[in-house]
């Protein structure tokens, strides 16, 4: 007896959230900290290498490059850890590309979502105007970026050479 009084109170609370739904705002607040953001601890201010590449499903040169970022995660393992960062609006498109075009590591929204605005401001701290050139990677290494390639990776005998440099 004492739950169907609880379960029929949250009825009520429901039905009345719905029916004065434009009465209330509902708002997700994202985290503006790095300190705080897990991708930041686990992955950005460690020791290890880390390319992060921001992609977006509907960027044909971030969808053609894939290919080559799996072989370097394929030939690298352990060694350096690879995580993106879709620009998508919704996680939905993401998880989608992602199995369509076979991804083999991390996305960064699916494992932090609400620390991407905190990331995003990290990757991009040196510019004055934020200008989304897509794709774009990052070689990470103790919460220092050491190098950032706009656009696709067309010289990829330096970019590999930057990745030996710095492992």
């Amino acid at each position: 007896m004492k739950y169907k009084k609880y379960f029929f109170t949250l009825i009520i609370i429901i039905a009345l959230v719905f029916a004065f739904k434009d009465k209330f705002k509902i708002e997700i607040k994202q985290n503006t900290n790095l300190d705080k953001s897990v991708v930041y601890n686990n992955y950005l201010k460690k020791d290890t290498l880390v390319i992060l590449n921001q992609w977006a499903s509907w960027c044909s040169p971030c969808v053609e490059e894939i290919p080559y970022l799996n072989s370097l995660k394929k030939k690298y393992g352990n060694k350096v850890k690879f995580i993106s960062f879709s620009k998508d609006e919704d996680t939905v498109t993401t998880v989608n590309s992602m199995k369509e075009h076979h991804f083999s590591w991390s996305e960064l929204t699916l494992i932090d979502n609400f620390s991407k605005n905190a990331v995003d401001d990290f990757l991009n701290k040196k510019s004055v105007i934020n200008i989304n050139v897509l794709p774009k990677t990052f070689l990470i290494k103790k919460g220092k970026i050491l190098q950032t390639i706009e656009g696709s990776i067309d010289d990829t005998t330096s970019f590999e050479k930057a990745i030996k440099d710095n492992m």
